[in-house]
Order: structure tokens, then C-alpha cells, then sequence
């Protein structure tokens, strides 16, 4: 799926909640949310007829469960989008979905204003401070720096700063990006 229409479907949940509040997004949708104790698992989701709920597991950090959260909102977006591809009846999600690309772009997307992220860059913040500032997890900075680079945002004046914190992390070599 394009960058571009990611970040226009994630801003236009974001204008009908008035709220870049993931569970108040996800109520806007009708999903119903709670929190659960589980062993293995992040959480689970179900979309079927017109039963929208998700359970996280009540374990998690914060942070950790906005990304949940913002999972299942991307899951909910993709069978709304596309009703046709998508049939998702109840699906647990796992520390490895929390990785995918698509649904944490959405994901931040929703909870990140691209102009707030960007002015951050411009003023030297690097990912583990825009992290704190913006209280959320590391991993969604950094999908949401990768979307903006994807997008088109002019990144060469964060490219050094942004090298550096990889390198010390090569775990995350993926969300590398290269100066245009």
C-alpha cells in the first residue's frame, strides 16, 4: 500500500474522532476495548458481523499496548478499505505482528502529527528523545520517520543523526533511510 494514501486514511480516522487518542478512535469506530491477563500473546482482535473488540494484554507497557491497539485499528481500517481481500473473523496478535510495516505506519499515523514529527527532527531531537517527548514506543518513531521519508519528506538534515542511532542498534538496520 502507498505511504501517501497510509497517512490519508489514518488522518482522515483521526479528523472523525477529533482525537489522535487511540481508544477514543477506536470507540469512534465502535470497537470495544479491554484488558486481559494472557501468556503468550499481545492481545487479540474480532470483527465479525458488528462486534468490533479487541483485548490487550493487560501485562504490557503502556506503550506496548497503544501499539496493540494500533494494530487492530490497522486490521479494522483494512477490512473497511477493502472488504473484499480482507476477512478477518478473529485473529490473535503476537509480539511478531507488532513489527509489521503497513499496520504501524497506520498505527502512527494516528497517534503522531507528521509536522510535529519533522519540526522534531529539524530541531536535533534524535529518535530515543522524540520517543520520550512524544511518549511513545521507540518503534513507532521510527516507522513513523521511515513513512515520513517514503512520503517525500526531505530527510537528508536528520540522515546523520539518524545513521548514527543505527548503528548503535543494528537490530533496527531496516528503518534506515537514504539522503535524496
Amino acid at each position: 500500500m502507498d505511504s501517501t494514501f497510509i497517512h490519508q486514511k489514518a488522518n482522515e480516522l483521526v479528523q472523525r474522532a477529533g482525537s489522535r487518542d487511540l481508544r477514543t478512535i477506536a470507540k469512534t469506530v465502535g470497537m470495544n476495548i479491554t484488558e486481559m491477563p494472557f501468556d503468550a500473546i499481545s492481545g487479540f482482535f474480532t470483527f465479525k458481523w458488528d462486534l468490533y473488540q479487541v483485548v490487550i494484554n493487560v501485562a504490557l507497557d503502556r506503550q506496548t499496548k497503544q501499539m496493540v491497539c494500533g494494530y487492530a485499528l490497522s486490521r479494522y481500517a483494512e477490512a473497511y478499505l477493502f472488504p473484499d481481500r480482507v476477512s478477518h473473523s478473529m485473529n490473535f496478535i503476537s509480539p511478531s505482528h507488532l513489527v509489521e510495516y503497513e499496520a504501524n505506519a497506520f498505527s502512527s499515523h494516528l497517534m503522531l502529527d507528521s509536522e510535529e514529527i519533522y519540526h522534531l527532527t529539524k530541531l536535533g531531537y534524535d529518535v530515543q528523545q522524540i520517543a520520550a517527548l512524544t511518549k511513545r514506543h521507540l518503534h513507532t518513531i521510527l516507522v513513523k520517520l521511515l513513512a515520513l521519508y517514503h512520503m517525500g519528506y526531505d530527510m537528508t538534515h536528520y540522515y546523520s543523526l539518524h545513521s548514527e542511532f543505527l548503528q548503535a542498534h543494528q537490530e533496527l538496520a531496516h528503518f534506515s533511510f537514504v539522503p535524496k
